[in-house]
């Protein structure tokens, strides 16, 4: 039993320091310039609305956008054209609770409302470096009256530092 004790306490201090090495490595991201190209989908109420990809260019903690393309788009679906200047897996405030750690797979959750997120990275550990791989949204969005299912999947390739 008393052997136990020492054992565990090593387990959970390397989920501890493995969670402050990926906030280390995700403000290495943060701070970094980067070239992506993300595809994006969006359901409501599983009826699919929009399909977009886009090049996205981090430079200077700023994100411009390029050569996106639109692949579908329902006739009853308005596309908003004024653009955030981040994404999601970009958020920095996250906990170690919002960290799920395997092998060379992270998880980070983002909850914003009644929204989920869930963006999922490859870690190099030798590097010490994060890639954005893709992220998922899920959750029930209203207006007045009126509340839909939202699911929408944003998926990351082609990360190349600048």
């Amino acid at each position: 039993m008393i052997r136990l004790i020492p054992i565990s306490l090593l387990f959970l201090s390397t989920s501890v320091f493995s969670c402050e090495e990926i906030k280390s490595a995700h403000n290495k991201l943060l701070s970094s310039n980067f070239k992506l190209n993300k595809h994006f989908i969006l359901k409501l109420d599983d009826e699919k609305k929009l399909e977009e990809t886009e090049t996205i260019s981090y430079q200077d903690r700023k994100v411009s956008r390029t050569e996106t393309e639109i692949q579908f788009i329902a006739e009853d679906y308005k596309v908003d054209t004024s653009k955030s200047n981040d994404e999601i897996f970009m958020k920095s405030d996250f906990t170690c609770d919002d960290v799920l750690i395997n092998d060379n797979q992270v998880q980070i959750e983002f909850q914003k409302d009644d929204v989920k997120f869930i963006t999922e990275f490859s870690y190099e550990p030798t590097k010490k470096v994060l890639k954005p791989l893709k992220t998922t949204m899920s959750g029930e969005v209203g207006f007045l009256f009126v509340s839909w299912t939202i699911n929408a999947v944003t998926s990351f390739n082609n990360f190349t530092r600048l």
